[in-house]
């Protein structure tokens, strides 16, 4: 069976994708109530081994991070605490312990695919994926426009050469949820490394003009080996 590291479990709807593909799923999130919830849902799946929850967050740090949550939008956890209060609400401070996706795959096996959605650490996780001795095949990344020069430097060295974007807002679940992946996606819509700059470029153009009516969603950066 082919696992699936789901890096930002937040609802457990991307998780639920996987599962219900034929994965085995392992998933990572900072926010421990997340988990819990995750827990009550997916009982039945953790108890046939079929996903693993750890209430952890990815970093380069060892032992245990700040990690903050808003009650108001949930969805933004992060380590970062402007990330957390992004729209200007305030946000909760927890300490959470931390692993590395080496950990994850000396522990689980290298994955099919990853998905990265852990505002505020993208670049501590390809960082990590360039490190590892094998990669995954595949895996995606939300594109902030923070880091989307070092994200995709980082994607590139580690060999990946193919590129797709989706959009968020095309997903049954509108927030985090990556239905099409890996062999899945679309084959005529890969792409090369310029061009992603290239789309991105006039994606933040519009979206920075007019997000309401001009430029809707966000973006996951799908790679391929």
């Amino acid at each position: 069976m082919d696992t699936v590291f789901d890096l930002g479990f937040f609802n457990g709807d991307d998780a639920k994708v996987y599962l219900d593909k034929g994965y085995k799923v392992v998933s990572v999130e900072g926010d421990l109530s997340s988990v819990k919830k995750g827990e009550e849902r997916f009982k039945q799946e953790i108890a046939d081994g079929k996903l693993i929850l750890l209430n952890k967050a990815i970093s380069n740090e060892k032992e245990q991070i700040e990690f903050f949550i808003s009650k108001d939008q949930p969805y933004r956890g992060s380590c970062r605490k402007d990330l957390a209060e992004y729209d200007g609400f305030p946000s909760e401070k927890f300490l959470v312990e931390t692993i590395t996706i080496n950990e994850l795959c000396e522990k689980y096996g290298v994955p099919y695919y990853i998905k990265i959605d852990i505002d505020g650490n993208e670049i501590p996780a390809v960082e990590q994926i360039f490190k590892l001795k094998q990669r995954p095949k595949y895996l995606s990344i939300e594109l902030p426009k923070q880091f989307y020069a070092g994200i995709l430097s980082w994607l590139w060295v580690s060999g990946y050469r193919k590129f797709q974007f989706r959009n968020q807002a095309n997903t049954s679940s509108y927030h985090n949820s990556s239905e099409l992946f890996g062999d899945d996606l679309p084959k005529d819509k890969w792409i090369t490394s310029e061009e992603v700059l290239s789309r991105y470029m006039k994606f933040r153009e519009l979206r920075d003009a007019d997000y309401e009516e001009l430029s809707i969603g966000w973006l996951d950066l799908h790679a391929s080996l």
